[in-house]
């Protein structure tokens, strides 16, 4: 059974920076993945609960899809 996502999306347009949100647990640190990448984890469960993307204008949200875990770059809005 494939885990329902609920994820609420902000975006910091002042600084370029893209908050995902997943849920709402109980998140941990967050870890770099690749350059300007941060995911969090659920400290209980070490599913991820979020993710920081900064300078995410200039992203390719391709990319981004192949680094986040599944599900969540789903979520990544599009920037024109």
């Amino acid at each position: 059974m494939i885990p329902v996502l609920q994820v609420s999306v902000e975006y910091d347009s002042k600084y370029d920076i893209l908050y995902l949100i997943v849920n709402d647990p109980v998140i941990a640190e967050a870890v770099k993945v690749a350059k300007d990448v941060y995911v969090r984890r659920d400290k209980l469960t070490e599913r991820v609960a979020g993710a920081i993307i900064e300078d995410y204008s200039t992203k390719n949200k391709e990319c981004l899809s192949e680094i986040l875990p599944i599900g969540l770059g789903n979520y990544l809005p599009s920037l024109y």
